[in-house]
């Protein structure tokens, strides 16, 4: 059913639209986090929900239970979270004051803009439009900063294949413009098209 509109909007005004976690600004990218999922009993309750930004919620949704790295996020310690950042907002609120309102995306926020982009570039089928390749820098970047391996096994195989397959319509796409006019480039461009086709799936 959901959190009611009305509390959300005093959670959100009391909280100064920062995350309970690390504390930055998020604007419309706030988030609300259950911090007993329904599944387990939780309730809509407006008590239960713990505002939070885009990658502090990530970790806390995908982190992997299977192969655990580093220390999950437990309920009782979001409820922490939560009634400590409120406590400042609330008594100390020229802390504030000085705090910079702009926030970097986190890494797993930019591989998701990545892959939104990506995924329109294999809307674009038109042999001229082929010259756009798809981007990997983000997933490059979430492998060396170990983002990855927060995701559970199940999530972290869909980027792995979405990548792969990307890669091999760049490479196709690349080797296609690389040959010169004529029935073999037009070949060639047609299998980049199909590699493209599939990456979009």
């Amino acid at each position: 059913m959901g959190f009611n509109q009305a509390q959300v909007d005093s959670l959100l005004a009391a909280c100064h639209r920062r995350c309970c976690i690390c504390h930055k600004f998020c604007g419309v990218k706030m988030e609300l986090h259950h911090i007993e999922q329904a599944a387990d009993g939780g309730s809509d309750d407006l008590s239960n929900a713990v505002p939070l930004c885009f990658e502090c919620h990530a970790e806390i949704g995908l982190y992997n239970d299977k192969h655990p790295r580093g220390r999950k996020f437990h309920p009782n310690e979001l409820r922490h979270h939560r009634t400590q950042w409120l406590d400042v907002c609330k008594d100390r609120p020229e802390t504030l004051m000085d705090a910079p309102q702009m926030r970097e995306p986190g890494s797993l926020e930019r591989l998701l803009h990545e892959l939104e982009f990506d995924s329109r570039i294999a809307g674009h089928l038109h042999a001229h439009e082929l010259g756009c390749p798809f981007e990997t820098g983000q997933f490059v970047a979430a492998i060396a900063s170990g983002t990855l391996l927060w995701l559970e096994e199940k999530t972290a195989a869909l980027v792995d294949e979405a990548y792969i397959a990307m890669r091999l319509a760049n490479a196709a796409v690349a080797s296609a413009f690389a040959q010169p006019l004529g029935n073999g480039r037009n070949t060639l461009l047609n299998e980049g098209q199909d590699a493209v086709r599939k990456a979009g799936e």
